[in-house]
């Protein structure tokens, strides 16, 4: 049987009729899970059973969701940043890759703008094969308002600090909303109203 890194919770949550990602009641109920999740650390949680390890050069697949620690190239000149970023990778390039970090959202508008990339699912099984058929100019089509643009992000592959950690998709959802940030320099709460200047636009 597969091990995940949240698996008391996905077998209630599918005991009680709430299959991962197949419809807007499970995608809620696995969100709220989060709220009761108590002592949640980055570090945890990249250590627990069901963790998928894979080295930088090997995870290629844009549309998979990752948590990796990092260091960012000039940090001592950054406003902030995220050490532990949560992301959705768009796209690879030499030597690095794009990716949307959902911690720049507050939790609410994590779920929105998870909810708008739902619709690019390659298939509604919500397993081992499951990703978004995601690319940047897709991101950009997104309706509604751009939750998006503070949370794009290049990375530099050099400068990950150990394994990245797959996130199953039949966990998304849950791990979406844990609060895994650890924002250096500013407080999250900071960090929410810069990027809240961003998707909203200029007054």
């Amino acid at each position: 049987m597969k091990r995940f890194l949240f698996q008391q919770i996905l077998k209630t949550g599918i005991e009680d009729g709430f299959e991962p990602g197949k419809s807007a009641e499970s995608r809620e109920w696995f969100r709220m899970q989060a709220e009761k999740l108590r002592d949640i650390r980055p570090e945890r949680v990249m250590r627990r059973p069901g963790a998928i390890k894979n080295q930088v050069t090997r995870f290629w697949r844009p549309g998979e969701m990752y948590l990796f620690r990092y260091e960012p190239q000039g940090k001592e000149t950054l406003p902030y940043y995220d050490r532990f970023p949560l992301i959705m990778l768009v796209d690879v390039y030499d030597g690095g890759f794009l990716g949307l970090n959902f911690h720049y959202l507050p939790p609410q508008f994590r779920a929105v703008l998870m909810d708008q990339m739902y619709r690019y699912l390659n298939n509604k099984e919500f397993d081992e094969q499951t990703r978004l058929l995601l690319t940047w100019d897709k991101v950009k089509r997104l309706a509604g308002r751009p939750y998006y643009k503070p949370c794009v992000k290049r990375y530099i592959n050099n400068r990950v600090v150990g394994r990245f950690v797959k996130i199953h998709p039949a966990e998304w959802d849950l791990v979406l909303m844990l609060p895994l940030d650890r924002f250096m320099k500013r407080r999250r709460n900071t960090v929410w109203q810069e990027s809240r200047k961003i998707y909203q636009g200029p007054k």
